[in-house]
């Protein structure tokens, strides 16, 4: 049975640490069920992790307050993965 890892990103823009976790992810498919948590809209590589079948899940925070009010689905996400 494959471990699990869910990784916590702000954005999927077309920065550095997106492509590396794109990167990582890949190449972690054979060995482990990976799942990418990310916290804002910018998704602009969003296409490339759905195309290497990576599981994403989106939570819109907005600001700081919003923040505060989505600690609760971040959690749930948390738990409901129970990464290992």
């Amino acid at each position: 049975m494959k471990k699990k890892i869910l990784h916590i990103i702000v954005g999927l823009g077309n920065g550095g640490a997106e492509n590396t976790l794109l990167k990582l992810t890949k190449s972690l498919k054979k060995k482990f069920n990976s799942t990418v948590l990310v916290l804002s809209n910018k998704t602009t590589l969003e296409k490339k992790f759905r195309n290497e079948k990576i599981k994403l899940i989106k939570i819109n925070i907005k600001n700081k307050l919003s923040l505060i009010v989505n600690l609760y689905k971040i959690y749930s996400v948390i738990k409901k993965n129970n990464p290992d």
